[in-house]
């Protein structure tokens, strides 16, 4: 049978079942490549902080308000608290809660200057009195 030899009524269902695999390849396409992005390319957690400061007898109090948000269709969960043990250790820094947060005091050096800081050791940080460091 030569292609000049098939009749109208013979393309029409061969046109019709092609759109069908077509619309099917790209509208799978299309779904999977958005679920890749919103759980894989995408954060899932966004964390807010937002602060206010006032200096009350020569030191400055700080009020932060942190914020965290899921974002994706992930499902997000933090470890328990812990009595015994850490859920967070990694030699420097240990945490008793997944979402703990250290408070820590800096302390500034007498030369004024710029100076750099590691949150989680340094010369210049110091732990605050009757605040828990985990």
């Amino acid at each position: 049978m030569n292609i000049s030899e098939i009749t109208q009524s013979q393309w029409w269902p061969l046109i019709k079942d092609g759109s069908v695999i077509l619309a099917a390849l790209i509208g799978g396409s299309w779904a999977f490549f958005r679920v890749l992005a919103e759980r894989t390319f995408r954060a899932a957690l966004i964390i807010g902080i937002t602060y206010l400061t006032k200096p009350v007898a020569g030191v400055h109090l700080v009020h932060l308000d942190v914020t965290l948000t899921n974002r994706s269709k992930t499902r997000l969960r933090a470890k328990v608290c812990r009595e015994a043990g850490w859920a967070f250790d990694d030699g420097t820094e240990r945490l008793r809660h997944s979402c703990g947060l250290q408070i820590k005091q800096i302390q500034l050096p007498e030369r004024p200057g710029p100076i750099g800081i590691d949150w989680f050791e340094g010369p210049h940080l110091a732990a605050i009195g009757g605040l828990s460091q985990s």
